[in-house]
């Protein structure tokens, strides 16, 4: 087809690892081929060129074809599913197949005949479907859109610690509340519902103050995110650095999911100089070697020395790192079109000694690592390395040639190292201090009864359609829930003022306890008590039986409702009366409650 004017003359560089002949799938019959020739010689390093070049047997005509195209689908909801193979046999193209697109569709060409089609996905869990009858003509399109089913699949996705929580910089630090979201992927083959989620975490000094988040519907290759932030809590005794290892437990209709994931602490963000090496900087002896091996945080390299003689200018940068152990990335980007390629970085630990004359050994000192190279124009190189707990990161960028011209303009970005922040505190989570039956006489206002959190009940003894349950927690809460696990009530209205939580009680028996659970206060899906709440009608001593001096006590209280007296008010109409308050405690004289 073509041939080459050179020959490569070293052993340096691959050969032949572009090369490629294909079949056009056009015709069947024309041979697409591309491969490297050297134009001149001699020739050494990375000065190939391409030819690309096509042809076909002398007599040769594209075979008649057909195709067999469609959509595959999830049978439930009609989202396209990726991936599926279908899967051709007992034609002339026998043992074709060809797998589904991100939409679902797929096609390929087959020689024209009677086909069996199967389509399967077992990596995304759907069941195998088929076989079906397939018949292809030359020059047509024959289409089968199916669809799939089989069960919902989650995989992790992604995590993101939200700017709001902490002291507000997205980083998990010491002494810190943080929100966590959580992205997890329905890989599976079927609408993933009714899911919830649990957070956990064996790392010390870390506890998941909310664990526990619904997610909403997913369906196949999309994601969800959890509906409620989970919160990270650390303790001001936690170590910035360490990573944190978390478990999520992700239940759904049908199966349930766990895999975990992990999130690096207290990263200092990326620190970002422009900076010049021109003729107000300091110079040196010599230079670093340029080996080309790059340095790694698993590939420490040992130093290469020192080349040539002569004052190069240089730069030194000081970075600080943490109380742990850090993996820092460093990046040179030369930004001057004349002096790229002609600057290097270089990294220390804690100081740098520059090579004078008679002395440039120094260069060696302390070193940590370097990229084996300069970065030509509008190009970056990049390398990592190692730096201990409480130590400094020290980077030099420092000119290449002897006499180069000033006003090397470069980048350096440095990455990875571990900073010493601290948040404002852990997460606190509400404490339920106490419980009252709230109930409105009238005019008189409004008057609490208190529900022990421990022990016997308290005593309602007043009759009214609706009560409100008060339930008062140790910090403001915003959210939570009240649900009756024993005993005859209704919950309706839930509100939130301060540090209450107030629930509308109605259809509420008489001669019985009442038993109210609060939970996920403040979002932290966790229990915060189940309250006893004793309703006697008539009980105004609230001994816990309706006798005489119940209603001797109305009648020693007739007239206006006060803080003091309210309890004789059993119709809590705002006035204590015999009739019908002393009347109400007369006819139910003898009710008890345990």
């Amino acid at each position: 087809m073509f041939a080459g004017t050179g020959v490569q003359l070293d052993t340096v560089n691959r050969w032949g690892d572009y090369t490629n002949m294909s079949l056009d799938p056009a015709d069947d019959a024309t041979f697409w081929y591309t491969n490297q020739y050297y134009n001149t010689s001699p020739v050494a390093g990375f000065a190939w060129k391409t030819k690309i070049g096509a042809f076909k047997f002398a007599g040769t005509t594209a075979p008649p074809q057909g195709t067999l195209s469609g959509t595959i689908t999830a049978c439930d909801i009609g989202v396209p599913i990726k991936d599926a193979l279908v899967q051709v046999t007992g034609g002339p193209s026998t043992g074709f197949s060809a797998a589904s697109k991100p939409d679902g569709t797929y096609s390929m060409n087959l020689s024209p005949g009677s086909y069996s089609a199967t389509i399967v996905d077992p990596a995304h869990g759907c069941s195998a479907i088929g076989p079906f009858p397939v018949v292809i003509t030359a020059g047509n399109t024959t289409t089968l859109n199916k669809c799939l089913s089989g069960v919902a699949s989650f995989v992790f996705a992604s995590s993101s610690v939200s700017l709001s929580g902490g002291n507000g910089n997205g980083i998990i630090e010491p002494n810190e509340c943080n929100d966590l979201d959580v992205s997890i992927l329905n890989d599976g083959c079927l609408l993933g519902s009714a899911v919830s989620a649990v957070l956990s975490t064996t790392t010390p000094e870390v506890t998941i103050a909310q664990p526990n988040s619904g997610y909403p519907n997913v369906a196949e290759n999309a994601m969800g995110t959890n509906t409620t932030p989970f919160k990270v809590s650390t303790s001001s005794s936690f170590l910035c650095g360490t990573t944190i290892d978390f478990t999520l437990t992700v239940n759904f209709s049908g199966g349930s999911s766990v895999f975990s994931f992990s999130i690096p602490t207290c990263t200092q963000p990326a620190a970002v100089i422009n900076g010049s090496l021109d003729v107000s900087d300091p110079v040196q002896e010599g230079r670093l070697g340029r080996n080309g091996q790059v340095s790694g945080c698993g590939t420490a390299k040992a130093c290469p020395g020192v080349l040539g003689t002569g004052n190069r200018r240089y730069d030194v940068y000081n970075f600080a790192n943490g109380p742990m152990a850090a993996c820092a990335s460093v990046s040179l980007t030369a930004t001057n079109s004349t002096a790229g390629g002609n600057i290097l970085s270089v990294a220390y630990l804690n100081s740098y000694v520059p090579p004078t004359p008679g002395n440039q050994g120094t260069i060696c000192t302390n070193y940590l690592g370097d990229p084996g190279g300069s970065p030509a124009f509008n190009t970056t190189a990049t390398f990592s390395v190692n730096v201990p707990a409480n130590q400094t990161l020290v980077v030099v960028v420092q000119e290449a040639n002897l006499g180069q011209p000033a006003g090397s303009t470069y980048t350096v970005q440095v990455s990875g190292l571990v900073g010493n922040g601290s948040g404002p505190g852990p997460c606190v989570n509400a404490n339920l201090v106490s419980a009252a039956s709230r109930v409105t006489h009238g005019g008189a206002g409004s008057f609490d009864i208190n529900m022990p959190l421990t022990g016997p009940s308290g005593i309602e003894d007043r009759i009214t359609g609706n009560y409100t349950a008060v339930f008062t927690f140790d910090i403001p809460v915003t959210s939570g829930t009240v649900t009756v696990t024993s005993g005859t009530a209704t919950v309706g209205a839930i509100t939130f003022s301060g540090n209450e939580m107030r629930a509308n009680l109605s259809g509420v028996a008489d001669v019985q306890n009442v038993v109210l659970h609060t939970e996920n206060i403040n979002g932290d899906g966790l229990p915060h008590g189940d309250v006893r709440f004793g309703f006697l009608a008539g009980d105004v001593d609230g001994n816990r039986v309706v006798a005489s001096p119940d209603w001797q006590s109305v009648s020693n209280h007739e007239g206006g409702v006060t803080a003091a007296n309210f309890r004789n008010d059993i119709n809590a109409n705002g006035t204590i009366s015999n009739n019908p308050d002393g009347k109400l405690a007369k006819d139910r004289k003898g009710h008890s409650l345990p």
